[in-house]
This record gives C-alpha cells, sequence and structure tokens, in this order.
C-alpha cells in the first residue's frame, strides 16, 4: 500500500490514514506491503443476536490512557460502553441504558460519537446531547454530564489544561472549561 494525499484518481492501494491496523514493510522485489490488523481487537461484543441480526452499531472505540499507567480500550455501540479484556479476549458492558438514566445522561444510540481524554476521564460527545464524562468505573457513579457546557460539534480536545469544544449551534464559536476542571467554564 502507497501512501498518497490523492491528488488524480484514488486508487485501492492508496491510504491517507489506517486505523487499528499497522503496514509491514517489504524489501524491494517482494511484492506490496501487508496491513495487519491490530492484535486481539474484536467488532462487536459477544452478544449472538445483536451480531446476527446486525442490531448494533459502533459508535467509537478509543483507548483511554490512565494517571496509574494502565490502559482500557473503550468501545460504545447502542449507546452502551463496553471495555475490552485482552486476557479472555471479551468485551463487557460496563454502564447500561439503566446507568445513562439514573446519571441523568441523554446520549444517541446510534451516529458517531466522539472520545478524548481529559484529566483521567473519557469526555463522549455525540454531537446531539450535552457531552459527559466517564471515569471508568463500572455503573452510574462514573458519569458526569457536563450541563455548564453546550452541545459539541466534532471531537473535543484540550489546550492548556482546559477541555475545548466547538460550539454545535454556533459553529464560528469555541467554548472551554476552566483548567482541570471539565464542568466549569464555558460560556457565562
Amino acid at each position: 500500500i502507497r501512501h498518497s494525499y490523492a491528488f488524480g484518481q484514488s486508487s485501492p492501494d492508496e491510504a491517507l490514514a489506517l486505523i487499528n491496523c499497522y503496514p509491514v514493510q517489504s524489501l524491494p522485489g517482494e511484492g506490496p506491503q501487508v496491513i495487519i490488523p491490530r492484535t486481539g481487537l474484536k467488532p462487536a461484543p459477544d452478544d449472538a443476536a445483536a451480531v446476527t441480526t446486525g442490531s448494533h452499531s459502533c459508535q467509537v472505540v478509543h483507548e483511554f490512557p490512565r494517571l496509574d499507567g494502565t490502559t482500557v480500550i473503550i468501545g460504545v455501540w447502542n449507546g452502551l460502553i463496553h471495555t475490552y479484556n485482552s486476557t479472555t479476549d471479551a468485551w463487557t458492558e460496563v454502564v447500561s441504558a439503566a446507568n445513562f438514566a439514573t446519571a441523568s445522561i441523554t446520549r444517541t444510540t446510534s451516529g458517531r460519537w466522539h472520545a478524548y481524554t481529559f484529566d483521567d476521564t473519557v469526555v463522549f460527545s455525540d454531537g446531539t446531547n450535552l457531552p459527559f464524562t466517564w471515569n471508568g468505573t463500572s455503573g452510574a457513579g462514573g458519569l458526569v454530564s457536563l450541563s455548564n457546557a453546550a452541545v459539541a460539534y466534532g471531537r473535543p480536545t484540550v489546550h492548556a489544561g482546559k477541555l475545548v469544544f466547538i460550539k454545535n449551534s454556533e459553529r464560528s464559536t469555541i467554548i472551554w472549561s476552566e483548567e482541570l476542571a471539565a464542568n466549569t467554564g464555558y460560556e457565562a
């Protein structure tokens, strides 16, 4: 596979970005490069009914590096948060619809979500509802609605220790939190 910014016609052997895989260099004359998928990552939970009926919709996969040095792989489908255990090669639902209801968090169960790590939490934004954070614990206790923020457009980011969003209703407006305080700041 060759890398290209696609001037002219596109080609099936060119790529601008690769996710959850890596190219293996081949020696000159040995043929094309090979793309290796990331080991041990299943595309969906072990839910036979969801897999056979096609009722699952992957919304985001995110690597969550924790301050304690561990990394958690998170997958969201059908609006529910799952974590991946590489030892057992299984996904586990850790935040259910009931947990979101208990935490008073509204989220979309289809469509793309965005995720970003901020201050040992993951910030989720679906572009339709208020963003929220999750600290990695199972159940509703780790969920916090960012009620002082606005509905965000696109992926959140961090600048100078502040969580930054583009406001969905005014895409020329940038809003941000106070330093290391995801639910403080934004618009007065």
